[in-house]
């Protein structure tokens, strides 16, 4: 993903799962922290002839992850980290890649912009319990207001819902299709400097 560096601060976005207490709209380092939501399924054919459904989750990724109570699965400057207690407790958890097709930039009255990208997005994580890599197209907004007070404030949206690829279910010993989507948004105040 396409850094975009607005009055001189970084402005790359975090994702954070939202079923723990969020902790959205903080910053680490002047760079945004936006709650990150994965949902993947996938289905097999058991030993009895039985279709059974898998499905992976934010939750189930850090569980997976040994990740402290409380913590969240979070997009961070352009990777997908885990936080807790508003500190990086493990980086790079999850790979995270998106190639930009297509960007523009709207700038409005103020000192405000829109910035709009869309491209093809893969994420892949090789855990103990499972392993997933997935495709599809994504879609990422950063839209911030003008200065006031030496500080703007700004939102990021970044989404896929069309995922498909491959998991690996370790419990089951199954390799399997999957698909799903992924989603962050976050928001905060930055310095204009």
């Amino acid at each position: 993903m396409n850094k975009i560096i607005v009055n001189s601060v970084l402005a790359a976005g975090l994702l954070a799962f939202a079923p723990i207490q969020s902790q959205a709209g903080s910053t680490i380092d002047q760079s945004m922290v936006s709650p990150l939501q994965v949902k993947l399924v996938g289905q097999y054919v058991n030993g009895k002839n039985k279709i059974v459904k898998v499905t992976i989750t934010s939750k189930d990724i850090l569980f997976d992850l040994g990740a402290p109570k409380g913590s969240q699965l979070v997009y961070w400057e352009n990777s997908v980290a885990v936080i807790n207690n508003k500190t990086v407790w493990d980086n790079d958890v999850v790979g995270i890649d998106a190639n930009s097709y297509t960007d523009n930039t709207v700038y409005g009255n103020e000192g405000s912009s829109k910035y709009t990208e869309n491209g093809l997005a893969n994420l892949s994580y090789y855990g103990n319990s499972f392993n997933f890599d997935v495709n599809g197209v994504y879609n990422y907004v950063w839209k911030e207001t003008g200065v006031k007070n030496g500080k703007y404030s700004a939102t990021e949206k970044f989404h896929s819902s069309s995922l498909t690829g491959d998991g690996y279910d370790a419990i089951s010993d199954w390799s399997l299709p999957v698909t799903g989507s992924f989603s962050a948004s976050g928001s905060g105040r930055f310095p204009a400097n």
